[in-house]
């Protein structure tokens, strides 16, 4: 956690999970921060996928990639808007809303 915040980081596990799928890549990271798509949307994508390709056991090129995710909220509100939670993620610090 982040002092005076509730930023969370990546676990050691999910961080040693992801490395050792991995284990030789070199350079460059790619992180995906997606504004308004959650576990929830994810999850509707999932299904609309499966029931389109008749597989109901079927994943998403994405899922392999999914390895932790972040809560975050404002200095003013417990619901952030983009702006306030793509800084709180990136900078490890709150700001306002707006």
């Amino acid at each position: 956690e982040v002092e005076g915040g509730s930023l969370r980081r990546i676990s050691r596990e999910a961080y040693e999970y992801w490395a050792n799928l991995h284990p030789k890549a070199k350079g460059s990271i790619i992180v995906m921060l997606a504004d308004g798509y959650g576990p929830q949307m994810h999850t509707v994508a999932r299904g609309v996928f499966r029931r389109q390709s008749g597989n109901r056991s079927a994943t998403l090129a994405l899922d392999a990639f999914l390895v932790g995710t972040s809560i975050t909220s404002s200095q003013s509100n417990v619901i952030t808007d983009s702006a306030a939670g793509a800084t709180a993620y990136a900078s490890g610090r709150k700001t306002y809303n707006g």
